[in-house]
């Protein structure tokens, strides 16, 4: 799905809006030029003259005028020597532009320019849930140094700055390498143990990709679904789509709602539609895999089960080793 034609409009309004504010300053810098200078008009008009001039000859089919380069440049080495003497820049009359890179285009050798991609994650950022939660939370900022490698899982022996880790390594692996690979992620675990903050990491990663992500908590969303299906609101039916078509759903906290088998009727479609489109689905929950079945069904555990990459946090609470570190003013826990 990534940028929305509207979305893709609403940039290309900045770039224009942008070029039209730098035309209008270039032309105000120019116009107190000439004011202070009428030489300097005059030359202006001179190089416009040789410029015409020259396209006739070459349209013509006449030969070109040799001395056209160096009269031009010498009218033009004296703009700049009036502008010194003025106290100006030699470049004050040059065309302005926010961006350098790519001069207000928005793409650099038919690339995206860098500032293009930020104008990108902003409007993604607006439309995914994520603008109050996400903060500065990215892989650049996620803390291995909070999971102990003394505490471990009971059933793997596996320790939980282990654990940790492959969760860290498989969602940084799954956020850059879709759509070229394809896959979803179940991540479980204690609460505190930063489950939420790995799915922010996975989400910034998308948005900065130029892809889009609906962030919903499952009681928002089978909520959304509720009054999809018996209200009938328009608006209600758009979020919907956005749900079934943006390029990441996270789902977040499955398990804390109310259920019954509207909900869990609801969730096997979601799940389902996704896949068969190949959009994927990050999940985060307290409930371990076996207790999906007990909630949601043997044929939703089926699907996680057999699709879905099973990522597992444990141990401390990571708010309040931040607490405890915010207190003695050390990062060493």
């Amino acid at each position: 799905m990534s940028l929305t034609n509207e979305q893709y409009n609403l940039i290309k309004r900045v770039y224009d809006d942008k070029s039209l504010k730098n035309s209008r300053l270039r032309q105000s810098r120019i116009e107190e030029i000439h004011a202070l200078s009428p030489r300097f008009e005059e030359l202006d008009s001179e190089i416009s003259s040789l410029a015409v001039a020259s396209a006739k000859r070459a349209l013509s089919g006449a030969s070109s005028d040799g001395d056209f380069r160096e009269k031009a440049e010498a009218l033009r080495a004296e703009k700049r020597e009036i502008l010194r003497s003025l106290g100006y820049p030699a470049d004050y009359l040059e065309p302005i532009y926010d961006c350098p890179r790519c001069k207000d285009t928005g793409y650099v050798d038919n690339e995206k320019c860098v500032c293009f991609k930020r104008l990108a994650v902003r409007l993604l950022l607006d439309g995914s849930n994520l603008k109050s939660v996400l903060g500065n939370d990215s892989f650049d900022t996620f803390r291995l140094d909070f999971y102990d490698k003394e505490t471990r899982d009971i059933s793997t022996g596996i320790s939980a700055y282990d654990a940790a880790k492959y969760a860290y390594d498989h969602a940084y692996e799954f956020a850059h390498e879709y759509p070229e690979k394809f896959g979803n992620a179940f991540v479980w675990g204690d609460v505190g143990c930063g489950k939420t903050y790995l799915t922010h990491c996975v989400a910034r990663v998308f948005m900065e990709r130029g892809m889009s992500v609906a962030y919903f908590p499952a009681s928002d969303l089978f909520d959304l679904f509720g009054d999809n299906v018996f209200n009938k609101d328009v608006d209600v039916s758009e979020e919907c789509n956005q749900v079934f078509n943006c390029d990441l759903l996270i789902i977040d906290d499955l398990g804390t709602e109310f259920t019954n088998s509207f909900i869990v009727a609801e969730l096997f479609k979601c799940l389902n539609n996704r896949l068969l489109n190949r959009k994927p689905i990050m999940i985060s929950t307290n409930l371990p895999l076996e207790k999906i079945t007990e909630k949601y069904t043997e044929r939703v555990f089926s699907r996680i089960a057999s699709e879905y990459m099973i990522l597992h946090l444990f141990g401390a609470d990571i708010r309040i080793l931040k607490r405890m570190e915010n207190l003695t003013g050390s990062s060493d826990i």
